[in-house]
């Protein structure tokens, strides 16, 4: 990769065992296919499946639920503070010491 992260320029053989330099990114696509056949896929551009109106129908309404803050509050104080943080990155020490505030905002 150069400096900008993009793949320079990739040499390959093609099916006759001409060696080519792919510079654009649909002859970098094309090496690596045939390179790596079994991990790379070609599927058609036309077809897919359609994705359902959500406009019109709205399913599994939310009605009627309360977040209170003991209920908050007992959550962060069962927090295991030796483990590691979640994907939001935050440590559970950091939400156990700072429970007093999260549970009130």
């Amino acid at each position: 990769m150069n400096d900008s992260g993009q793949v320079g320029y990739l040499p390959w053989r093609d099916l006759n065992g001409s060696t080519i330099f792919a510079e654009n990114d649909r002859d970098k696509a094309t090496a690596l296919l045939q390179f790596f056949p079994s991990v790379y896929s070609v599927e058609p551009a036309d077809e897919y499946d359609s994705l359902p109106d959500v406009n019109n129908e709205i399913q599994g309404k939310m009605s009627g639920f309360v977040i209170a803050e003991d209920s908050i509050y007992s959550k962060l104080c069962a927090l295991n503070i030796s483990k590691s943080p979640g994907p939001d990155m935050l440590h559970p020490r950091v939400l156990y010491e700072l429970k007093d505030v999260i549970a009130y905002l």
